[in-house]
């Protein structure tokens, strides 16, 4: 028997050397320890992927790890533990993968070995998200992981290993920004190959405030002018409601029904430019509106605030600045 080829060695932490399959092989493992290739891979050792993973193996051998590779659309590279026997399976590195030191991890980029390894699926072309899988005497392409990230507002992943995206397995998430979650922390890999989130992470509201969509609201309990309003507003840390979309706006109806409001101040103004309707929090540009018909005429020219009235269909009006309304808050 010949010896076994040794691997070219491209990184170390402390030095570059050339290693033998022993290095990587278990040693109880000899179908490893005596690949019939001609020219073993190249190994980094030292170093592994984080966030690059379509799937992560458990238990499986360094050669089952290359083979999977092989097999799996779009994987470029392994990341292998040895001591925990766990492959991750990675895919096309880009700005969101980070590449970590960790002692006993080692990678290697798949385009170094043979595709002799995983003979007929050598020739594969399944598209993302899939793997080749053997079939009577050819191959066919079978569903393996989902494709991109899970779409988690407010959280951040709390994974040791990073992210992977296997069929059936959930990824445990965290909130972020002071948020509460409610759920299970976790967002699963269906077996149809799409994401879908087991949580929501929403801002958590003092007594007497509303939650919606991680922003907290508070109903003024008097009637002020359209500036006593957002002085109130500002001295509870929050500003003039700022309407970004039809839901939002929507919501805010449900709100004035469920509270016996008949009109209320919100934060879109046009105090500094007559016609130019910005927000009072940020001063950008009102995007999304719902004006009553005709409406902002700056009736009597002297109409810079915004109202939401129950009997214009909870459609918005221009009127003086100094009339006594309620008034809603959002921070």
């Amino acid at each position: 028997m010949k010896g076994v080829t040794s691997f070219l060695l491209l990184q170390n932490l402390m030095s570059i050397c050339s290693l033998s399959l022993n290095d990587v092989c278990d040693a109880d493992n000899s179908k490893c320890q005596n690949l019939l290739i001609s020219t073993p891979g190249e190994i980094t050792y030292g170093k592994c992927y984080r966030h690059a993973a379509l799937r992560r193996l458990l238990k499986v051998s360094f050669l089952t790890c290359l083979k999977e590779c092989m097999k799996t659309s779009t994987c470029s590279n392994v990341s292998y533990r040895r001591d925990w026997k766990m492959c991750d399976i990675n895919g096309n590195i880009n700005s969101e993968v980070e590449i970590v030191q960790e002692f006993g991890c080692f990678s290697s980029n798949i385009s170094s070995w043979s595709k002799a390894l995983v003979g007929k699926c050598a020739r594969h072309n399944c598209r993302e998200g899939y793997k080749c899988a053997f079939k009577g005497d050819g191959f066919t392409c079978e569903i393996a992981y989902c494709t991109g990230r899970p779409t988690v507002a407010n959280a951040e992943l709390n994974e040791p290993f990073g992210l992977s995206r296997d069929l059936g397995h959930g990824m445990k998430y965290k909130c972020t920004n002071r948020t509460q979650m409610i759920g299970t922390p976790f967002a699963v890999c269906r077996q149809t190959g799409e994401w879908k989130s087991m949580f929501v992470c929403e801002m958590s509201c003092e007594k007497g405030w509303i939650n919606f969509f991680s922003h907290c609201y508070y109903i003024g309990p008097d009637k002020k002018t359209w500036d006593d309003s957002n002085a109130d507003c500002k001295r509870r840390g929050s500003f003039l409601v700022k309407i970004d979309d039809e839901s939002e706006n929507q919501w805010l109806q449900s709100v004035m029904h469920d509270n016996n409001i008949n009109i209320t101040w919100i934060g879109a103004n046009d105090i500094d430019q007559e016609g130019t309707w910005r927000w009072i929090y940020d001063k950008t540009a009102v995007e999304f509106t719902n004006w009553s018909k005709e409406e902002p005429n700056n009736y009597n020219g002297n109409e810079n605030c915004a109202d939401m009235a129950k009997r214009r269909s909870y459609k918005w009006n221009d009127r003086i600045c100094t009339s006594l309304l309620r008034y809603i808050c959002e921070r």
